[in-house]
């Protein structure tokens, strides 16, 4: 074989590896890239479904959120209603007639008083007091079997539609605000049941 066969059976050998090279490598590429778009696939998927089910959470979270800001409106709205239940309990309290006003603070009276105490008159709404009421006071607190040794203090309390008992440093406030505010626990959840009776 002379030099020039050599080459060019050296050149043909050249082309047919190079051919070869360029198709492995280009069946090489078409792999890596169809796993690339394989993997890019099943990540998006991964991202979508991810992004789906973080949506559906953020959604329930949003409407959690929601159903609670409603509860605390309706919630706000029967606090409000019943403070006006106790707002008007308190007026017509003190809108009392005289008579019915004295007949209701001589029981409260006979119930708290020790029978020494001082009477301090509620300046407000305080139709009620007259000269006798003390007297009324002592006589119902004699037939209750206690002391009948009630005194009116000289001035009245500003602010009190009522009245109020001292004694010593103590005062017990039978005054038309405190005496609701005393059973105000016990009332609102008949209150609230009378306002917003359950179906």
């Amino acid at each position: 074989m002379n030099a020039t066969a050599i080459l060019e059976k050296i050149q043909e050998d050249a082309k047919a590896s190079r051919a070869a090279i360029l198709q492995e490598a280009k069946d090489r590429a078409e792999k890596m890239r169809t796993a690339s778009d394989a993997k890019i696939a099943s990540a998006k998927a991964d991202m979508e479904k991810k992004a789906k089910a973080d949506g559906l959470v953020e959604e329930q979270r949003l409407i959690r959120m929601e159903e609670l800001d409603g509860r605390k409106r309706v919630l706000a709205a029967k606090r409000s209603l019943i403070e006006r239940a106790f707002d008007g309990a308190l007026q017509k309290m003190e809108a009392m007639p005289a008579k019915e006003a004295r007949t209701f603070l001589l029981e409260m009276i006979r119930q708290v008083a020790e029978g020494d105490e001082q009477i301090i008159v509620g300046a407000d709404h305080d139709a009620w007091f007259d000269d006798t009421f003390v007297t009324a006071a002592n006589e119902a607190l004699k037939q209750a079997g206690r002391k009948a040794e009630l005194t009116v203090a000289g001035e009245k309390r500003s602010g009190v539609s009522g009245l109020i008992l001292a004694k010593d440093d103590t005062e017990i406030n039978c005054g038309y605000a405190s005496i609701l505010d005393s059973k105000r626990l016990e009332m609102e959840a008949e209150v609230a049941q009378v306002l917003f009776p359950e179906k």
